[in-house]
């Protein structure tokens, strides 16, 4: 039996983190650690905890753990994860792991000293439609173009840059975990709209492998989207409503609809399962049983700042 704590009870950790990992076998929550007192007293009724902290510290002090759960803000998250790091502890944080590339390289750090898994919860890379787009291509060979894109309305009267380094980000390691392959050359646009802050970043990108990956983000647009796209000879995936579906062309032939849902053969509403939420944390205990280091460990996703820091322009 894992025993594993959360750190902090904000609105990601309980739409998605404590639901997947309550629903996951094997697995004991033992403790929570958050300020608000009405959020901690939500989960410890909802889940059943039996002990609460106002800090965390204690928590660690206290309770024996194998791994504990850091969501909250990346403007927040590094000394926290450090310091569970530090106790030994294998954890998880949400993305984007820290404010800026450096303190993703004090967490990886932190990691390799303790020797243990510091999982990023990029669950896009987990998401069905994804593994289903990396399975056509590399059935035919290796991908040849990988587009990402994440576009919201933006407030012109505030400076979008924290947000842009979380939404940028996000896609960012989706074209390259696709890609499967480390960038080398890099041209990217940062522009600035409206307010004058930069708000607004594209990006061509080469890889080793000799494909091209293709990053858009835009905090000025209408609404927000979020799609991807993989191609490779004689195929082409297109996650356009990620990640309820994937439409997969092949050899000239009609395109074909697949439902993010039948390819994990649940219920259309069992959106975790799909979405690849519930199918990362899974992974993540897996390989903490096994000794794996995980897909979206910290070890892999400090190549994916570092390439948003270029197409940032930091």
């Amino acid at each position: 039996m894992l025993k594993v704590a959360f750190i902090g009870a904000g609105g990601r950790s309980q739409s998605a983190h404590y639901p997947c990992v309550n629903r996951l076998e094997g697995v004991s929550i033992e403790a929570v650690a958050e300020l608000d007192e009405s959020r901690m007293q939500a989960v410890v009724e909802k889940y059943s905890i039996p002990r609460s902290f106002k800090d965390y510290r204690e928590m660690l002090e206290t309770v024996e753990l194998d791994i504990v759960y850091c969501i909250m803000h990346e403007r927040w998250v590094t000394p926290i994860a450090i310091d569970c790091m530090n106790a030994g502890k294998h954890i998880a944080v949400e993305k984007p792991p820290g404010m800026n590339s450096g303190e993703t390289q004090q967490m990886l750090d932190a990691a390799a000293v303790n020797d243990v898994y510091c999982l990023v919860t990029y669950q896009r890379r987990y998401a069905a439609i994804t593994r289903e787009a990396m399975r056509l291509v590399s059935a035919r060979g290796s991908a040849t173009l990988a587009m990402g894109e994440f576009h919201k309305p933006g407030d012109p009267d505030k400076d979008d840059m924290d947000s842009m380094w979380n939404d940028v980000c996000h896609v960012t390691d989706l074209v390259r975990y696709m890609i499967g392959s480390e960038a080398v050359e890099v041209s990217a646009y940062q522009d600035a709209q409206e307010n004058g802050a930069k708000n607004v970043f594209n990006a061509l990108i080469r890889f080793a492998n000799n494909a091209v990956g293709i990053v858009s983000g835009n905090r000025c647009s209408g609404g927000r989207v979020l799609r991807s796209e993989l191609h490779g000879r004689g195929v082409g995936c297109y996650m356009m409503h990620m990640p309820k579906q994937i439409e997969i062309c092949e050899d000239g032939k009609d395109p074909r609809i697949v439902p993010g849902w039948e390819l994990t053969g649940t219920d259309a509403d069992d959106e975790p399962t799909y979405e690849g939420v519930l199918t990362m944390h899974q992974h993540f205990l897996d390989c903490i049983r096994k000794g794996q280091i995980p897909c979206s460990d910290i070890r892999d996703v400090i190549h994916s700042s570092r390439l948003v820091d270029k197409i940032m322009g930091i």
